[in-house]
């Protein structure tokens, strides 16, 4: 079964989810279609022997009523920060401006991502990222192929294996480190895991 983004608005949600799916021995996909964007996928097969040290991903941020804030735009964000650098998050950090905001997840053994959200709503999503020997970079929206043919194409091959791309694992953790980041924007608790 495949959900699109968000899979839930908690994680309790997706707990409940990953539960039903293992009780009925369904297979769940849910991921963003910036995960398969050209662009990224370009840059991360040719991250062969070292790995993303520091990234700045960058993209709208709009807020939508009914969903709460990353929920909506900003899970296509950290989504390139998990595709790109994993989900083991040790801390979230969000510092907010007029027109943006920017969120800061470290990883383990010093690595870090920084999220800079635009309030407006455009397309322009994009990163720059470093490894030890290599900077990559990618302006997605100017990739030729569309990013929804990439996640279509991530879909067939799931209905055709039953294998997903994503495990629900890593989505729920996605859910959790947005959860975190709305704990962080309203009331400004610090978040580590």
């Amino acid at each position: 079964m495949f959900i699109d983004k968000p899979i839930a608005l908690s994680s309790e949600d997706v707990k409940e989810i990953r539960e039903v799916a293992e009780t009925h021995r369904i297979q769940v996909m849910s991921s963003s279609s910036l995960r398969y964007a050209d662009g990224l996928v370009t840059a991360m097969n040719s991250v062969r022997d070292s790995s993303i040290q520091s990234a700045y991903i960058y993209g709208p941020l709009p807020m939508q009523e009914g969903i709460r804030g990353y929920f909506w735009y900003g899970i296509h964000m950290l989504e390139l920060a998990f595709a790109m650098m994993g989900n083991n998050v040790q801390t979230v950090e969000v510092e907010r401006f007029k027109h943006y905001e920017l969120c800061r997840l470290t990883y383990d053994g010093g690595r870090s991502a920084v999220i800079r959200g635009d309030y407006n709503m455009h397309g322009r999503f994009g990163f720059v990222a470093h490894t030890p020997s290599n900077t990559l970079s990618a302006e997605l929206w100017k990739d030729e192929k569309p990013y929804y043919a990439g996640l279509l194409e991530k879909i067939i091959d799931f209905f055709q294996t039953g294998i997903p791309p994503v495990s629900l694992q890593e989505t729920q953790k996605l859910i959790e480190i947005i959860e975190d980041i709305h704990r962080k924007r309203e009331y400004g608790h610090d978040s580590a895991y």
